[in-house]
């Protein structure tokens, strides 16, 4: 079965260039523009879907800190997606599993 993908991001045109990008490559896709509205949901979503989230959430919400809730539900398979470089980044290793751009994975 085909793993879906999570963007949570406040930036808008990110989320829409992710869902563009995923409908052109047959990607299933669902975004979210802040935690809260991941979190309103994620009791729905499969817990084997790939979660790519951006550090900078705005209003000082940090990706790396939503990313420890996100493991608590179950979900494994956690990135994020940032235009940081790694090494500026205090993230915990065992819960996110890589750094990547901003750019879709697939």
């Amino acid at each position: 079965m085909e793993r879906l993908y999570i963007l949570i991001d406040d930036d808008q045109l990110i989320r829409m260039t992710w869902e563009f990008k995923a409908k052109s490559s047959g990607v299933k896709i669902k975004v979210f523009a802040s935690p809260d509205e991941f979190f309103d949901c994620s009791d729905t979503l499969p817990k084997d879907s790939f979660i790519y989230i951006d550090s900078d959430l705005g209003n000082g919400v940090l990706g790396e800190e939503v990313a420890k809730d996100i493991h608590a539900q179950g979900f494994l398979d956690i990135f994020l997606s940032t235009g940081k470089e790694a090494d500026q980044l205090d993230y915990d290793k065992s819960i996110i599993k890589g750094i990547g751009g901003k750019e879709p994975p697939f």
